[in-house]
């Protein structure tokens, strides 16, 4: 069945491994329908490809005379408390929301706190929720590389190293089989050294090629290396460089260990031919399966193939299947092939057997190119990439994917390879369903002509359904970033929800969350690479997305699942994790309940109400860090909520320029300061008021380095602390003012029209008869009444206590249409809940308010 796939593929050899891995893992998948697709979709246009992908909504701007920023409760005190500039309010009317990164801070618990501290109104956007996801994911991945797999790595180490005298003993008298029994030695004591921190003494290799290898790494550069073959391959050191969370005591030496496990290979079949390379020979090709069939023997000899199990089990849950064959395919292929011996391999036709079922098999099939390899621009194909074998590869993530095929030389239009040297974030969003995302990449899609590669990996994606989005957490974080994509518009949504600029502020959410999703998994991802060549918030609202809360929750009940098979008797750790995603888990439903509600525009109840309030200490008093309240221990360690966090990572390396001369480009993705927003929206609450509300967003940033060099986090973070940051995309512009307060020059902007219809209650002035909720509320000793009428009429503004006897009457006449505010001064009274009834000929309306002394 496969080979009949291949063949029908043979034309399209770009996608055929992941064509292939779909139609056995996706019973509806066909691929005569995707062979036909890709005849049809060849050389498109990027107008061609927004046909197939028009926007799903229309956008809107706001025209400045079509607001009233004082009919928003509580804009007048953002105002004292922000002082927004001139600029940062035209903004504010354009879009009904603005960002500026002249409110900064460094946490979300910080930003949090200020707006909790000046009683103002507070929006919790997602990307409050993914920060804590975040933070959370890589301090639980830390504590379980610290107590499981470190402690399980050195074993399975200490046992190969120990065993390989067995080994020797075995093959060392078959000339034939030296150099593939010396790579062994190599790989598992450079493995072992590296775990260790010091050089370990070779067994069978001479020790001065060990020298060479680790000082090679130790430059962290590329470096040349005639490593398991008498010729050489360039080996991109810098990989080596310790960096994310990695830095942290008892984990440098690991971070180097699994580099070298996850990414030093045997190539089984040979790398693409070139015009600069000799081509790989058939005896330098059987040297590395001789190598990799002694590695796996090895394994059992050790007895150490379980730990290496639970090893491999525990990260392909957290990230993924290994991009290459692994020790239980090799070892499966052998025993079908009924091979016991690498010396087997020495025959001919065993061998050639052996290569045949290898390369039918589907086995060890690399999708993602993630070191340096020629390529050659002149084959109109792109080139195959080598079967190969790892101990623990780093994983297959679908964004990479997507980066090594928009890049030279997996280009292809009108018959020629495009030389497109670096990728686009953007590219991965659009791919995973933003079609926002394509619209931004107008110029790059023109000037590199890649709109077919596109459009054929969005088909693929689409294809998978939700066995592939639940088969890591790694996915399951990406099918929560997936939930922000732009979806048809919705009445019930905020006015300042159908803009343009809020689209591209979602934008700027999913990148900066995927690039935290990178950089917690940089160490097993696998990159892609180009081819060389006493307070209170007196409202809330949640972001009203309900299917990006329930991929959290999906997320949290996954995670809890697995590490509960662990047990925790009497282990502290695993009770903790166990512990973090039940309260994750308790926390997404919630919020997934209360954002159904915003969208039904029902309102929240008064338990709903009292929760929200708890959102940072759980008393719902004054107070200043540590918090305590349910947005705190939706952080693993609660205490992160107050941290500041200045994540970076690297995802994808350019090792050449168009000429063939070194550069190591590296494309950087990370994370700077939070900004904070004001957002105008009906509250959820009675009477559905339009308020001003206040809530800190992520900024994204993406940079390119040269000569390899790959940042820490400690780097990245000297640079935000000073503000020596790079721009951010020019797509933020729209709704981003800079420290200054300022706007920024026009960027790239979805299509927008201007908003004509602003209607009641949808984040507009109000146009009905409105007592709204007192500020402040507790109070003491005196609050403002709010209160809007629609027509000329007779007004009585009268307060009760409980027992429905009146304490005062502020107002009893005739008023015009309007907006209207009165003092209530309870100086005099007791502590407790009064009553504020407004009346009307035709209408009555009620508040509580509470006097705490």
């Amino acid at each position: 069945m496969l080979e009949e796939v291949m063949k029908k593929l043979t034309y399209f050899p770009v996608l055929l491994s992941l064509a292939c891995s779909l139609l056995f893992s996706q019973s509806n998948f066909s691929v005569d329908a995707y062979s036909q697709f890709l005849n049809q979709n060849k050389d498109l246009t990027y107008l061609a490809l927004t046909e197939r992908f028009p926007l799903k909504s229309t956008y809107y701007k706001f025209a400045p005379e079509q607001i009233r920023l004082n009919d928003f409760l509580y804009f007048d005190s953002v105002m004292a408390s922000y002082h927004l500039t001139e600029e940062e309010i035209a903004l504010l009317k354009q879009n009904h929301f603005v960002v500026t990164e002249r409110l900064t801070f460094d946490c979300f618990g910080e930003a949090l706190h200020d707006i909790y501290i000046n009683d103002l109104p507070v929006f919790l956007s997602t990307d409050a929720v993914l920060h804590a996801l975040h933070a959370s994911y890589y301090q639980i991945l830390s504590d379980v590389e610290l107590s499981l797999l470190k402690p399980n790595l050195r074993k399975i180490l200490d046992g190969l190293y120990h065993s390989f005298s067995l080994l020797a003993q075995k093959y060392e008298h078959d000339q034939a089989l030296s150099g593939a029994l010396g790579d062994v030695d190599i790989y598992v004591t450079m493995a072992r050294s590296l775990l260790d921190g010091q050089q370990a003494p070779s067994q069978y290799i001479a020790q001065a090629k060990i020298d060479t290898i680790w000082q090679a790494i130790a430059s962290e550069q590329v470096v040349n290396l005639k490593l398991f073959a008498d010729r050489f391959r360039s080996i991109d050191g810098s990989q080596f460089k310790v960096r994310g969370h990695y830095t942290r005591d008892g984990l440098p030496e690991y971070f180097k260990a699994m580099m070298w496990l996850g990414r030093i290979d045997f190539f089984l079949t040979p790398p693409p031919e070139n015009p600069w390379e000799a081509p790989w020979s058939r005896e330098e090709i059987r040297r590395m399966n001789l190598a990799a069939f002694m590695l796996d023997e090895l394994l059992d000899m050790a007895g150490v193939r379980p730990l290496l199990k639970e090893n491999d089990q525990i990260i392909r849950f957290l990230v993924g299947e290994s991009d290459n064959l692994t020790p239980a395919e090799i070892n499966d292929l052998k025993t079908d092939l009924g091979l016991t011996d690498a010396g087997q391999l020495l025959d001919d036709d065993t061998y050639d057997l052996y290569q045949e079922t290898l390369r039918t098999s589907g086995l060890g099939t690399q999708k993602i190119l993630s070191q340096i390899m020629m390529m050659n621009p002149f084959d109109p194909e792109p080139g195959r990439l080598p079967l190969s074998f790892r101990l623990l590869g780093q994983r297959f993530i679908i964004d990479s994917y997507i980066f090594f095929n928009v890049v030279f030389d997996r280009i292809e239009f009108q018959g020629e390879k495009v030389w497109r040297p670096l990728p686009d974030p953007l590219d991965v969003m659009f791919v995973l369903g933003n079609d926002d995302a394509l619209y931004l990449l107008k110029d790059e899609i023109e000037t590199y002509r890649y709109a077919s590669q596109l459009n054929a990996l969005r088909y693929l994606v689409d294809a998978y359904d939700e066995s592939f989005w639940e088969a890591s957490l790694y996915n399951v974080w990406l099918n929560a970033i997936r939930t922000l994509n732009p979806q048809p518009s919705m009445a019930t949504i905020p006015d300042f929800m159908k803009t343009a600029a809020w689209r591209q502020n979602k934008l700027n959410t999913q990148l900066a969350s995927w690039s935290q999703l990178r950089h917690d998994n940089l160490l097993y991802a696998k990159q892609s690479y180009t081819g060389a060549a006493g307070c209170s918030y007196p409202y809330s609202l949640i972001e009203p997305n309900p299917p990006f809360y329930a991929a959290i929750r999906q997320f949290a009940q996954m995670a809890y699942e697995y590490f509960r098979q662990f047990g925790n008797d009497e282990n502290f750790l695993l009770s903790n994790i166990q512990n973090y995603f039940a309260r994750l888990n308790a926390t997404m439903t919630r919020l997934e309940q209360i954002a159904q509600k915003e969208l039904a525009q029902e309102t929240l109840n008064a338990d709903e109400i009292d929760w929200l309030q708890r959102m940072l200490f759980i008393n719902a008093q004054s107070g200043a860090p540590p918090f305590d309240g349910w947005y705190a221990w939706l952080y693993y360690v609660p205490e992160d909520a107050s941290k500041e966090d200045y994540p970076i990572a690297d995802v994808h390396t350019q090792p050449t320029d168009q000429t063939g001369e070194p550069v190591g480009h590296v494309l950087h993705v990370g994370t700077g300061k939070i900004n904070l927003g004001i957002f105008l929206a009906p509250a959820p609450y009675e009477n559905h008021p339009p308020v001003a509300f206040v809530g800190p967003v992520m900024s994204y940033y993406q940079t390119i380095t040269d000569n390899f060099k790959r940042m820490t986090d400690e780097e990245w973070a000297e640079l935000v602390k000073a503000n020596k940051v790079p721009q951010r995309p020019d797509w933020v512009n729209i709704y981003l003012a800079d420290a200054a307060g300022k706007q920024r020059l026009p960027g790239r902007e979805l299509p927008a029209r201007i908003y004509t219809s602003l209607q009641p209650g949808n984040g507009s002035a109000p146009q009905n008869f409105v007592l709204y909720q007192n500020f402040p509320n507790p109070f003491n000793p005196q609050t403002t009444i709010r209160y809007h009428i629609a027509e000329k009429t007779h007004v009585k503004l009268t307060i009760y206590n409980l027992a429905g006897e009146k304490i005062v009457t502020l107002v009893d006449k005739q008023q015009t249409a309007g907006e209207y505010r009165q003092i209530f001064n309870g100086h005099n009274l007791p502590s407790g809940i009064y009553i504020a009834r407004l009346k009307t000929r035709k209408q009555t309306q009620s508040i509580k308010m509470a006097l705490i002394r």
